[in-house]
């Protein structure tokens, strides 16, 4: 079962089960930095493997021209989320 911890400047984690079959485990991390309409870089709390992010609940494409660019420990948007934007991260380390 999933569930959804609060942060500052309603920016999120979501943790979920471990991938089946595929060995990942979830892990817990803050994300660091605030959706205040002009912040383009967040930090996750420790590094992850694999990333799924969403924004207001819509699923963001990652790449350097599509909507954000993840190093394993920082996420950089392409444009930086709105005000009160909620950003939600589904992270997993091997």
């Amino acid at each position: 079962m999933a569930y959804v911890k609060d942060y500052d400047l309603y920016i999120r984690q979501k943790v979920g089960p471990s991938l089946p079959g595929t060995g990942l485990g979830n892990v817990t991390l803050e994300i660091l930095g605030g959706a205040d309409g002009i912040n383009k870089i967040f930090q996750l709390s420790a590094p992850a493997n694999f990333l799924q992010l969403y924004k207001n609940g819509l699923f963001m494409t990652p790449g350097p021209d599509y909507d954000y660019v993840f190093d394993g420990s920082t996420i950089t948007f392409n444009e930086p989320p709105g005000a009160g934007a909620v950003i939600t991260a589904l992270c997993w380390r091997v």
